[in-house]
């Protein structure tokens, strides 16, 4: 059942990838602007994949998996994860203020929505479905973290679709799509607040893919290749510090408490049966 449940997940969340080229066909209509009707197909399949994820994860009992109200003061990864965010976007915001503001909004608007959309779906409901499934393993937890940010890297191989010639680059996608579930998926077990983790990782999204940015820089009109920057050293270093941030946040796993994680597990009789 539990599997069944996954890829119906899964199917939902690639059918809003899939129509997204539609929507921003009819948005295109309304915005003469490539770049503008891009931006707004993401933020429109964006929001109704959060509705129908957060409605999911209400059904599937798993609200206190999401969230629990703590007081941040008293939790040192809150503010951590805080203080990132904070200064990741005073760096990038401070750095394109000359820009139209409009575009400027949009793009990050959209880069937020999208990113909180694929933690509601991966995090939300695919990551506490995972460890279900393992929860009479000892390691249930790394099991279902390793998991769900394996198929969160795989599905970035659907951006092959828009750049065929770019397996390199998509290929480092992927990869560090893979570390920051991991990285995503500590945050979460340890803060408990899953809106926080999407924005973190919206703002990793808007460090990592200044190319968007760029574009907004040089006046064009539309995105021809929206993606990362492949430069050999960057891509090295890149590589290197995911890697390592990955390692090392999977290690911390050990340190959630398997008893207190169990409790807002519901789980399914035929599971534990």
């Amino acid at each position: 059942m539990n599997y069944l449940r996954l890829i119906g997940i899964l199917l939902v969340f690639f059918i809003g990838q899939v129509i997204r080229l539609p929507v921003q066909n009819l948005t295109g209509y309304e915005f003469s602007n490539t770049l503008v009707s891009y931006h707004w197909s993401k933020i429109i399949v964006g929001l109704v994949l959060i509705l129908f994820f957060v409605i999911s994860i209400s059904k599937s009992g798993l609200l206190k998996f999401n969230y629990q109200a703590s007081n941040p003061v008293k939790n040192s990864t809150y503010l951590k994860v805080l203080f990132l965010i904070v200064l990741i976007n005073s760096y990038v915001i401070t750095g394109y203020l000359y820009l139209d503001g409009y575009l400027l909004m949009l793009v990050l608007f959209s880069t937020y929505v999208t990113a909180i959309s694929e933690e509601f779906c991966f995090r939300g409901l695919i990551l506490p479905i995972l460890m279900r499934q393992q929860i009479k393993k000892d390691n249930f937890i790394q099991v279902g973290v390793l998991i769900s940010s394996l198929i969160f890297g795989l599905f970035h191989f659907m951006n092959l679709k828009a750049q065929p010639e770019n397996i390199i680059g998509i290929s480092h996608q992927v990869y560090a799509a893979i570390g920051v579930g991991i990285f995503s998926s500590y945050i979460l077990l340890r803060i408990k607040n899953i809106i926080v983790v999407g924005v973190f990782h919206g703002t990793l999204n808007v460090l990592l893919n200044q190319s968007r940015f760029d574009e907004i820089k040089v006046g064009k009109k539309s995105l021809s290749e929206p993606g990362y920057s492949f430069e050999l050293l960057t891509t090295i270093f890149t590589v290197s510090v995911i890697t390592l941030f990955a390692f090392y946040f999977f290690r911390k796993l050990s340190d959630i408490d398997s008893e207190k994680l169990k409790s807002v597990l519901p789980i399914d009789r035929n599971t534990v049966s």
